[in-house]
């Protein structure tokens, strides 16, 4: 949502940085209809019973901060369950394309619930070393099929990241079919 909403230059409806009170006299109409399409928008964007709670809501950042406490919270058994599913994911008869892309869903879920905490050089290399760990993940839940392509990717100097190992992997199945 926020993506869309930043593709719009709407992005300050619901951060709180654009608010009615900055905008009087002849842009007080605009902010009104620029809100109401954020508004809009997003009680289209969610199921129609949470839509019916916001029936009256009138500002979007508020309508936004109170969809935030709702459901923005650090679930830790989700954060648990997601650990789980990607440490025991495995290609079994999926394609190696099904494969990255369940396990990358998987990763981008547990990485909205549990981001870094900052964008400091520590943070920084951290984040390069979990790339990399990702990247053995993938390797290690590959079919044995694979092994030659899976030491080829381990031993590329520098260390290809993930989406380029992927498209390796992914060569070498287009090869065996």
């Amino acid at each position: 949502m926020r993506v869309a909403l930043l593709e719009k230059n709407k992005l300050g409806f619901i951060d709180g940085k654009c608010l009615k009170e900055h905008y009087k006299s002849d842009l007080e109409h605009e902010w009104e209809s620029c809100n109401a399409f954020v508004l809009f928008w997003i009680t289209d964007s969610i199921s129609k019973e949470l839509a019916n709670g916001l029936m009256y809501s009138i500002n979007a950042h508020n309508v936004w901060v109170e969809l935030k406490e709702h459901f923005d919270k650090k679930n830790l058994t989700r954060v648990y369950q997601l650990l789980r599913e990607i440490c025991n994911m495995s290609q079994g008869a999926a394609s190696v394309s099904q494969y990255y892309s369940k396990l990358k869903n998987a990763w981008d879920e547990y990485w909205s619930m549990v981001p870094l905490p900052c964008d400091c050089e520590k943070c920084k290399n951290y984040a390069e070393h979990m790339e990399q760990h990702k990247l053995v993940q993938f390797l290690m839940g590959l079919n044995e099929t694979y092994e030659q392509a899976k030491s080829q990717v381990l031993l590329t100097v520098p260390v290809p990241i993930l989406n380029q190992a992927d498209n390796m992997i992914m060569q070498d199945e287009s090869q065996r079919s």
